[in-house]
């Protein structure tokens, strides 16, 4: 995905987006019931077709119906396969990753983003200044109530330039939805450490 400005903001913020359509339906949901004039009723019931419109956007950018080629289909009822391997500028995986190149630290993030569901270990692949990936909390509350227990995860990583890669990320859910987000994701060096700087959406 490229850099954008605005690094914690809900619009541009991958993780932090997993949580805006859940956070408006609890406000909505929230609010006490009462006789309400018509035009009233009609005015809410077009601000809510605007969030699930909204929603649905957000699903789109982010590559949320998958394509053909990209990854597994939802139809699939087997695990999700994720062989290892390395060929030329394209590596391809799910595991735990370290912090000697740039596709090691985009597969140690996403380990442990989906495998280990830990917040603070996904924070340790990112650069402590990183303007646009969110805080260790805030990826932590995305994985409590987004991401089932027992979702899989696989990458395909692609240098694009140094330190500059496009990233296809399938994620498979336990009931077998299958979804592939592309992003480009940014490294830097750090204390003789590669480390995630941004991580954005890919059209």
């Amino acid at each position: 995905m490229r850099p954008r400005s605005g690094g914690l903001s809900w619009d541009s913020d991958p993780i932090a987006q997993k949580l805006t359509p859940q956070s408006v339906s609890s406000a909505l949901a929230e609010k006490p019931r009462r006789q309400l004039p018509v035009g009233t009723i009609v005015a809410v019931a077009a601000v809510v077709v605007a969030f699930i419109a909204v929603g649905v956007a957000i699903v789109v950018v982010r590559g949320g119906g998958g394509e053909p080629g990209t990854g597994p289909t939802a139809e699939s009822i087997e695990g999700l396969s994720c062989p290892a391997t390395q060929d030329g500028a394209v590596t391809v995986g799910n595991g735990a990753g370290d912090t000697t190149s740039g596709p090691d630290a985009v597969l140690g993030f996403q380990y442990a983003f989906y495998t280990q569901r830990s917040g603070v270990a996904a924070r340790e692949f990112v650069a402590p200044d990183s303007p646009a990936i969110s805080s260790a909390e805030t990826i932590q509350g995305a994985i409590d109530g987004q991401i089932p227990a027992g979702t899989q995860h696989c990458v395909r990583i692609t240098e694009q330039a140094a330190n500059e890669f496009d990233v296809d990320l399938t994620e498979r859910r336990p009931g077998g939805k299958t979804t592939v987000y592309k992003q480009t994701v940014t490294t830097v060096e750090r204390d003789g450490k590669t480390v995630l700087w941004v991580i954005a959406d890919r059209h």
